[in-house]
């Protein structure tokens, strides 16, 4: 789900960019738009790293629970055992 969030805001900033480009090169945009522009697509790099940067500590956290389970389940095991 996070994945697919940070894949949508990165096409989101791709999109933003082209779109200043195109715009830059009719020079459709004033100073102030440009400004406007470069930093809406700074917001949308910002949050892109930050949930890039989520996604792998909740990948890393979701490993570690995924191995304290699987030891959970051993100690189980032996314990029927016994």
């Amino acid at each position: 789900m996070k994945d697919s969030k940070v894949q949508s805001l990165e096409r989101g900033l791709r999109d933003l960019e082209e779109e200043v480009e195109m715009l830059k090169s009719n020079g459709a945009l004033s100073t102030e738009e440009r400004e406007e522009e470069m930093k809406q697509m700074e917001v949308y790099r910002s949050h892109s790293k930050f949930m890039k940067n989520k996604v792998e500590q909740l990948k890393e956290e979701l490993s570690q629970r995924e191995v304290q389970g699987e030891e959970l389940k051993q100690k189980a095991a032996d314990l029927q055992r016994e």
